[in-house]
C-alpha cells in the first residue's frame, strides 16, 4: 500500500487545467477498511513522506524548479494521517467490531468514513487557502469541490469494492490499477477536449479583432483587465476564471457583423446600431453550443447592460446584472479608450479614471469602477504596454 500510495503521487489525475486530484486517497480509504486505525495511518504519514520527497528531488522540465517544496510535503503529510485518522475513528465507532453489525450498519459506517475522510482532507486545504487569498472559508472550500467531488466519489468506491476481497487475496489491490488508468484516461481525453474548444473559440475571437486593425488584441487585453479587477474584488479562482474566459471570447459574435458596420469610422446611424447590437445575441448562439461556457455565456450576454437600464440587450438594471458581466463590461470599456481608433488617440489614464468615476452609478457598479481604479493606479504600466502593441499591430 505504502509503494502504490507513492506512485500515485506521481501521477495525479488532471481534471482541469488548474485542479489534479491524487489517487492515492483510493489507497487510504482501502487502507482504512481492511487495516487496524494506527496501521493506516502510518500507511498513509510513511507514503507521503516517501512520495513527497520524490517530488521535492523531481525537477519540472519547464521551470527547472522542484515539484514540490519541503514544507509542502510536510503540510500534505500532517493533513493525510488527521484524515485518515478521522475515518479510522468513524468507521470504528459506527461500525463497532463488525462481528454483529447488520449489512446496513456497515454500508452507512463505509459512507460515513469516506465523507469524514474526504471533509477533513478538503477542509484542511481550504483553511490554507483562505488565508492566503482571503476568501472566506466556506466560499472556498465550495469553489474547490465543485470539480473533485466526482472523482474522489468514484476513487472511493474502487477502495470499497476491492477492500470486500483484500482480507483473503491481498493481490487485489494491484486492481486498483486498472479502473485508475482508465479513469486517468478518460480524464486526460476529457481535458483535451476542453482546452481543444476553448482554443478553438479564442482563436475565433482572435480573427474577429485581426478584421480591424484597431482592435488587435482586444479580447486577450480585456481579459487580462478582467481578470486583474476580479481579484481586486477578491473573488474566487473558479469565478475569476470563468469571467477571464467569457471576457477572452465577448466581442465572438462580431464575426457576424459585416465590414461596412464594423469598419465605419463614424457614428452608426440607427439601423446600423441595431445591426451592430445583435453580435450579442450571435456570439451567445454560438457559446451556448459548448458546455466549457455554460457559466460564461450569461456574462457575455449581459456584459453591454448598464446600471441605470439604458444598456443593451434587455435593459438590465443593477444587481439584476450579474457581477461578472459587469466586470467585463468596465474592462472592455476600459481597453477601448486606451486604444487609438480612427477618430481619436488612445486617452491617457489619468482621462481613463475620470471617466470610469463619472459613470459610476450609471454604466457601471460603484464598487466594479472602485476595483478597476485600483488596478489602474497599481498597473499603469501594463496599459501603457497594452496600448503600445495594440498599435504596433496596428502598424
Amino acid at each position: 500500500m505504502v509503494v502504490m500510495a507513492c506512485v500515485a503521487l506521481q501521477f495525479p489525475l488532471q481534471v482541469t487545467p488548474k485542479i489534479k486530484v491524487n489517487t492515492s486517497s483510493a489507497v487510504y480509504f482501502t487502507a482504512v477498511l481492511v487495516l487496524a486505525p494506527g496501521t493506516a495511518v502510518v500507511v498513509a504519514g510513511v507514503s507521503q513522506l516517501a512520495g513527497g520527497l520524490i517530488l521535492v528531488r523531481r525537477r519540472n522540465p519547464i521551470t527547472g524548479r522542484p515539484r514540490r517544496r519541503l514544507v509542502d510535503t510536510i503540510f500534505n503529510a500532517s493533513q493525510w494521517v488527521i484524515a485518515t485518522s478521522g475515518s479510522g475513528v468513524v468507521l470504528h465507532w459506527l461500525a463497532g467490531s463488525g462481528d454483529s453489525g447488520s449489512t446496513l450498519l456497515w454500508f452507512s459506517a463505509l459512507v460515513a468514513a469516506a465523507i469524514a475522510m474526504y471533509l477533513v482532507n478538503t477542509v484542511l486545504v481550504a483553511i490554507v487557502a483562505a488565508i492566503q487569498t482571503k476568501q472566506p472559508l466556506v466560499t472556498t472550500w465550495i469553489a474547490g469541490r465543485r470539480v473533485d467531488a466526482i472523482t474522489e466519489a468514484g476513487l472511493y468506491t474502487i477502495s470499497a469494492v476491492a477492500s470486500a476481497a483484500v482480507p483473503s487475496h491481498p493481490w487485489v489491490l494491484l486492481g486498483l490499477v486498472v479502473p485508475t488508468i482508465l479513469l486517468h484516461n478518460s480524464l486526460q481525453r476529457t481535458l483535451q477536449l476542453h482546452r481543444q474548444t476553448v482554443a478553438a473559440l479564442e482563436q475565433m475571437a482572435d480573427l474577429v479583432d485581426v478584421r480591424d486593425g484597431y482592435t488587435g488584441q482586444h479580447s486577450a487585453r480585456v481579459a487580462d483587465y478582467a481578470q486583474q479587477i476580479a481579484r481586486a474584488l477578491r473573488l474566487n479562482s473558479d469565478e475569476t476564471a470563468t469571467i477571464r474566459l467569457a471576457a477572452r471570447v465577448h466581442d465572438i459574435g462580431k464575426i457576424a457583423i459585416p465590414d461596412r458596420i464594423l469598419h465605419k469610422p463614424g457614428r452608426l446611424d440607427p439601423t446600423e446600431w441595431d445591426l451592430m447590437k445583435s453580435h450579442v445575441a450571435a456570439g451567445c448562439q454560438v457559446l451556448e453550443r459548448f458546455d466549457d461556457y455554460a457559466h460564461g455565456v450569461e456574462l457575455v450576454r449581459c456584459h453591454h447592460e448598464r446600471i441605470d437600464g439604458s444598456g443593451y440587450p434587455r435593459g438590465l438594471r443593477e444587481k439584476q446584472i450579474p457581477l461578472g458581466a459587469q466586470i467585463v463590461g468596465i474592462s472592455d470599456a476600459i481597453d477601448a479608450m486606451t486604444s487609438d481608433r480612427p477618430y481619436r488617440h488612445a486617452m491617457p489614464l489619468t482621462a481613463v479614471r475620470d471617466e470610469l468615476v463619472r459613470a459610476a452609478g450609471t454604466q457601471f457598479g460603484a464598487a466594479v469602477v472602485e476595483a478597476a481604479v485600483r488596478v489602474l493606479d497599481v498597473a499603469p504600466v501594463s496599459v501603457t504596454i497594452g496600448s503600445l502593441r495594440q498599435t504596433a499591430a496596428a502598424v
